[in-house]
C-alpha cells in the first residue's frame, strides 16, 4: 500500500559523491559491502579512487534500457541583441542511438508553441546524436519556457525540462537638466535604462538638497566642500552592519573598479567611500569627480559604474541562467542588493545549494524549476561492468574435530551435573 502511492521522481543519482566521499584519507568505514540495486552507472574513475577494503557489487542485474532522447542543457542569458528587456535561449538535445532532429522538439511559453521560425541550430551542433537549439529574444517577463522532444525509448523523465524566465524590465531613469551632461549620456548608452520624464522615473539623477523626484532612489550630485567622503552609500536595510557591507560589496556598485588612487593624486585629497542606513536607497558623489579635468567620466569604468548604480538603486533582482537537478546553482546574472550576496532561500551555512530533483523549488517570492539535464539518462549511459553480489559464507572456519570434541565434552558435562543431583541413575 505505501509503495502504490509512491511515482518514479526525475532526481539525479548521488552514487558518484558517495563513491567520492567513501575514498576520502580517513573515511569511515574502511571495510564496506555497496550493493547497488537499479541502473544507476559506474564510472571506472569512481572505483579507482576507493579503497581495498571497499568493494561494489549490483544485486540484480538489469536488462539494458534502450537508449531514447532527452533534454540535457535549458538556459537562458541577456539577449546578444542588447535589448535589457529580452533573453535567448538554449536548448541541448542527446540521444546515444536514435538521429535527432529539430522537428523532435517543441518549444512553449506559457502553454503556447514557438514557431521554428525564431529557432536556430547552434554552430556548436556537432553530430546526429547531439544538437542545440537557439530561440532568440523572448520576453524577460516571467513566463514559463518549456523544451519537449519525442522519445520512443528511454526514460520519459527526461523528455520535457522547464525553466521560469526572469522579470527584467528597462529601469525608468530621470535626469535633471542641472546635472552633469555624462550621467546623462552614460545613461542613454545603456540599453537596459531608459530616460523618462520624473513623473514615470523609478529612480532619479539630481543635485543635492534639491526635490527633484521627491522620495525616490537617486543619485545625487554635491560639491565636495558639502561632505568628507566621496562617495556615501546609503541602504534602506536597518539590520545590516554597515561597515561588512561596504567591505564586501564595493563590486556590486563598480567602487572596486574606480582608480581612487589616480584620482586622489589629481585631485590632491584622499578618496573615501562611507555607507550608512535610510530610509531608502541611494548614493552621494562628489560633483568635482564629473569634471572633464579628471580620468574618471573618460575611463572605460565609468560606464560600468553608472550602470551598476543605477541597477541597485533601482532593486535589480539576481537570477539564475539555468536550474538543473543535482548540480550546484550557477552564479546570478546582474547586479545583487548591496545587503545579501547569497539569496537566504539558498543559504546553507556556506555549502553550495544543489537541487535534490527536477521540479518546483518554492520560495516566498517566486516558485524556481528545476530540470533534469542528465546526460548518463539521456544516452542510458551503462557505466563499467560490476561484479553480481554473493553473500559471505558465515559458517564458521576451523577444524570439524575440534568443535565435535567440545560437543561430546559439553555433553558428558551435562550428564555428570544430572547424575551429582540424582536426577538419574
Amino acid at each position: 500500500r505505501r509503495l502504490a502511492s509512491l511515482a518514479p521522481e526525475a532526481a539525479p543519482s548521488a552514487l558518484r559523491d558517495q563513491l567520492r566521499l567513501l575514498g576520502m584519507p580517513g573515511a569511515w568505514p574502511e571495510r564496506l559491502e555497496l550493493v547497488l540495486y537499479g541502473r544507476v552507472p559506474v564510472d571506472a574513475e569512481s572505483l579507482k579512487g576507493l579503497r581495498t577494503g571497499i568493494r561494489v557489487s549490483r544485486g540484480v542485474e538489469y536488462p539494458p534500457l534502450q537508449a531514447g532522447a532527452g533534454i540535457v542543457a535549458l538556459g537562458v542569458a541577456p539577449a546578444q541583441a542588447g535589448n535589457g528587456e529580452r533573453l535567448d535561449a538554449l536548448i541541448g538535445v542527446s540521444s546515444a542511438q536514435q538521429p535527432v532532429r529539430s522537428e523532435d522538439v517543441t518549444v512553449t511559453l506559457d502553454g503556447k508553441t514557438l514557431p521554428r521560425s525564431r529557432w536556430a541550430v547552434a554552430p556548436a551542433a556537432s553530430d546526429a546524436g547531439r544538437f542545440a537549439l537557439l530561440v532568440r529574444d523572448l520576453p524577460a517577463a516571467g513566463g514559463l519556457l518549456q523544451a519537449s522532444v519525442v522519445s520512443d525509448a528511454g526514460s520519459p523523465l527526461d523528455d520535457v525540462a522547464r525553466l521560469r524566465l526572469p522579470e527584467q524590465r528597462a529601469h525608468a531613469v530621470a535626469v535633471a537638466a542641472d546635472v552633469p551632461a555624462v550621467l546623462a549620456d552614460a545613461i542613454e548608452a545603456d540599453p537596459g535604462l531608459r530616460l523618462v520624464d520624473v513623473a514615470e522615473a523609478a529612480v532619479v539623477v539630481r543635485l543635492g538638497g534639491s526635490g527633484f523626484g521627491g522620495d525616490l532612489p537617486a543619485l545625487d550630485v554635491v560639491s565636495a566642500s558639502t561632505q568628507t567622503e566621496a562617495f556615501m552609500i546609503g541602504y534602506d536595510d536597518e539590520a545590516i552592519d554597515a561597515q561588512r557591507a561596504l567591505r564586501t560589496n564595493l563590486a556590486v556598485l563598480g567602487l572596486d573598479r574606480i582608480d581612487a588612487t589616480g584620482l586622489a593624486t589629481a585631485m590632491q585629497r584622499p578618496l573615501a567611500v562611507a555607507a550608512k542606513p535610510s530610509q531608502r536607497r541611494g548614493v552621494t558623489i562628489w560633483r568635482e569627480l564629473l569634471g572633464a579635468q579628471y580620468n574618471f567620466v573618460g575611463s572605460r569604468d565609468f560606464p560600468v559604474f553608472v550602470s551598476r548604480l543605477i541597477r541597485w538603486l533601482a532593486s535589480e533582482h539576481a537570477w539564475h541562467p539555468y536550474l538543473a537537478a543535482g548540480r550546484p546553482l550557477p552564479p546570478a546574472v546582474a547586479s545583487v542588493p548591496l545587503h545579501a550576496t547569497v539569496d537566504p532561500a539558498f543559504d546553507l551555512l556556506g555549502a553550495e545549494f544543489a537541487p535534490s530533483r527536477a521540479g518546483a523549488i518554492d520560495r516566498d517570492d517566486a516558485a524556481l524549476l528545476a530540470s533534469l539535464l542528465s546526460e548518463d539518462v539521456a544516452i542510458a549511459r551503462a557505466g563499467t561492468q560490476l561484479p553480481a553480489f554473493s553473500a559471505p559464507d558465515d559458517t564458521p572456519s576451523g577444524d570439524i574435530g575440534l568443535w565435535l570434541a567440545l560437543l561430546v565434552f559439553a555433553l558428558l558435562a551435562g550428564e555428570w551435573f544430572l547424575h551429582q543431583r540424582g536426577l538419574i541413575p
